[in-house]
């Protein structure tokens, strides 16, 4: 590594004395019952939402189109800011928008007129601006590399596919060093494959860095592939989000074996049940309901990994 990269994964707690389990570490982000609207809406888009995420962890928040993801996304990053409720960071009332929360957004927002290599570099100085030139220059080139973008570094953004495009956001935001990543969707204007691609690239960086993510995204198999733990959010207006549902299966985890893990039918079947159920409120009968409650077991289970799953 030529780069002076902080450690970034997550603190532990020490063992507690005499065999008592350690201590549970604060959550990184907590928001408690947060409510935004918007003027000339009668109703707000989020209502009574709550969340509590820990260090570390790889978090997915699933939902229908216009449930308020994008929206969601914004409060954690300050840049909207709610109309009841609280926020709080490392145990501190939300800031403005900062370094330590970088977002990743759709669509791409690179700076055409510079280079790849030149837009992470940009990234790197404002949220480090004690790096020296040079410095800032060889910590964008490691990010860069850790996406797999090397041989692309001088290229502009209209050089690029959309697939490497979204990488190059992804080395700016990861070379910014946050403590909490924002995915707001940003595989969703991908082809198939290129989207399974930058899949398995998150997962593999994640899986290195251990940085904190949220990422919103209404494609449930991506959310099951990638998340510790899927929070389904209700369909608005007034969204709120449902029973936090973990994912046990051990990493890293093999896209063309997951079909056949009961853990993986299980977390998709759940998230499903609770999607559907939203969507045909009102509507279904009761026998429907009753049918569909026998099948989905929401008691979160064991975060204890079973090597024998894959």
């Amino acid at each position: 590594m030529t780069a002076a990269v902080r450690e970034t994964r997550p603190a532990r707690a020490e063992a507690a004395p005499h065999g008592f389990p350690a201590p549970a570490l604060p959550p990184l982000l907590e928001l408690r019952q947060v409510e935004k609207g918007f003027a000339g809406r009668s109703e707000p888009v989020l209502s009574r939402l709550s969340l509590s995420i820990p260090e570390g962890q790889f978090a997915a928040v699933v939902g229908c189109s216009g449930a308020g993801k994008t929206t969601l996304i914004s409060l954690i990053a300050g840049l909207t800011k709610p109309d009841h409720g609280e926020i709080l960071f490392a145990g501190n009332p939300l800031g403005p928008p900062g370094p330590e929360r970088a977002v990743v957004f759709q669509n791409y927002s690179l700076l055409p007129w510079l280079t790849a290599l030149e837009n992470v570099t940009l990234a790197v100085r404002a949220a480090s601006p004690q790096f020296s030139r040079r410095s800032a220059k060889e910590h964008a080139q490691y990010f860069i590399d850790l996406v797999k973008l090397t041989a692309a570094i001088n290229k502009r953004p209209r050089e690029l596919s959309g697939g490497m495009r979204q990488r190059v956001a992804l080395a700016r935001a990861l070379a910014m060093e946050p403590r909490l990543l924002l995915l707001d969707e940003p595989l969703s204007a991908l082809d198939a494959l290129t989207r399974a691609t930058l899949q398995d690239e998150l997962a593999r960086i994640w899986g290195e860095t251990k940085t904190t993510v949220i990422m919103v995204t209404n494609d449930i198999d991506e959310a099951v592939l990638l998340a510790d733990c899927v929070y389904p959010l209700t369909r608005g207006p007034r969204a709120t989000l449902g029973q936090p549902i973990p994912v046990t299966l051990p990493r890293p985890r093999v896209r063309t074996r997951l079909s056949r893990v009961p853990e993986y039918q299980r977390v998709r079947r759940e998230i499903v049940a609770f999607l559907e159920g939203i969507k045909d409120q009102g509507s279904k009968t009761k026998e429907k309901e009753k049918e569909r409650q026998a099948t989905c077991n929401t008691v979160p289970r064991s975060l204890i990994p079973n090597p024998r799953l894959l």
